[in-house]
């Protein structure tokens, strides 16, 4: 029985740790004996323990993001520097858990795990890396530029969800894309029934029009209540989702009160929660904008919503819409790498332009108006996405690479 390792950087619940739980419960487990190490105590672990699986916690190994996500002019640099300055210690305490535990295969879920992919290479364990993010250019590039090579180098196979995300990288063999995939017995439109939380909110006969992904710049939030205002002034009884919404941490003390206030102004957070606080507060939309925290149970919200909507910034995967997809739904999304390669433009739904909220209402609104063309694009997203994105295909084709990748390692052995 092969033993593989599953490292996961992030925190919360979101799309990289829900992946990596859909490839996880569709292995083998007479074949694999599968583990985690995750480098925070958080939801993403408890998810993965709550699978059965066995779970640990990287002490004292970081991670060195450089995505769109956590990218902010002002803040990444020093940020960058601390971790950085952590990195050998890292890379150290990476190859001792190795070391003390056996593993033939090390799967990393996530482009800010170099420290782990090193301390795998000197360990002889073949790495497969699943960059599940775009990586962001930065302030000239020379980080970027480096970093995808030390991830080439250090990894066996390099798996992206998407082209948008593999073409950041220089050329290599190494590269693979493999659509993100999911369950479609999770999102089966037949079997799926509504959110009881928000069905206790919304009428019955409203319109419902939903994005998943919080309140960030990157998933394009104060763009999509902005849009929203506009819809209601055509249809008063539109209701409005955003599914992910992460509460504010209560502090403890002052300093801790002072740092939370720091980090939220200088990486822009705090102006922008603000800014999408302040629109929601619009008469017209008073008691229509649904803030929901992270869940698990997403299809029985997608099965509230009449369409999806996937307003990003930046260049990012958008799973999201290919669950909505499933779920017979259509879907608006910015015209940017990763949504365009899911949505195809007037079939399964709309593409339009980034920052845009105007266009965004009209094609709103233009659904609302036309019932016939949303089945009809609901219905072509199934079928797409059962064609493209089902996790059968996907985990083919990583099965397919782990065979590679082990009997590469034994004939340098």
């Amino acid at each position: 029985m092969k033993r593989i390792l599953f490292v996961h950087g992030g925190k919360g619940i979101g799309g990289a740790p829900l992946t990596l739980l859909t490839l996880i419960r569709s292995l083998d487990r007479a074949r694999f004996s599968l583990h985690v190490l995750c480098l925070f105590e958080s939801e993403a672990a408890d998810l993965f323990r709550n699978e059965g699986i066995e779970t640990y916690i990287g002490k004292g190994i970081h991670h060195l993001a450089h995505t769109t996500g956590v990218w902010y002019p002002i803040k990444y640099l020093p940020m960058f520097l601390y971790r950085l300055f952590l990195f050998p210690i890292s890379i150290l305490n990476a190859y001792r858990f190795l070391k003390s535990n056996h593993f033939d295969y090390v799967h990393l879920n996530g482009s800010g795990l170099l420290a782990v992919a090193i301390a795998a290479r000197l360990r002889k364990t073949p790495v497969l890396l699943h960059v599940l993010e775009h990586l962001h250019p930065g302030y000239i590039g020379l980080r970027r530029f480096i970093l995808t090579r030390l991830l080439i180098k250090f990894s066996d196979a390099i798996v992206f969800i998407c082209n948008a995300d593999a073409r950041v990288f220089p050329p290599s063999p190494k590269i693979h894309v493999v659509y993100d995939g999911i369950d479609p017995g999770e999102f089966d439109p037949g079997k799926v029934s509504g959110s009881a939380a928000l069905s206790s909110v919304i009428p019955g006969n409203a319109r419902v029009a939903g994005m998943l992904g919080g309140i960030h710049p990157i998933k394009g939030t104060l763009e999509f209540v902005k849009a929203a205002a506009r819809v209601v002034r055509q249809f008063p009884d539109t209701h409005f989702i955003i599914l992910g919404v992460v509460p504010q941490k209560k502090t403890r003390s002052g300093y801790s009160a002072a740092v939370a206030f720091l980090r939220g102004w200088l990486s822009g957070e705090r102006k922008y929660r603000m800014n999408v606080a302040r629109a929601t507060d619009e008469e017209s939309l008073k008691g229509r904008v649904h803030m929901m925290g992270p869940m698990l149970n997403v299809p029985s919200v997608v099965k509230m919503l009449d369409v999806l909507v996937f307003p990003s910034t930046t260049p990012h995967y958008a799973r999201p819409l290919i669950e909505a997809g499933l779920m017979n739904k259509p879907v608006i999304a910015s015209r940017i790498g990763g949504p365009d390669e899911i949505v195809v433009d007037g079939v399964t739904g709309f593409l339009v332009t980034p920052g845009n909220p105007d266009e965004l209402a009209d094609r709103i609104i233009g659904l609302f108006n036309d019932p016939g063309l949303s089945a009809r694009m609901g219905n072509a997203g199934r079928t797409r996405a059962l064609e493209m994105f089902d996790v059968r295909r996907n985990v083919s084709e990583i099965l397919k690479l782990y065979d590679v990748i082990g009997a590469t390692e034994t004939s340098k052995k």
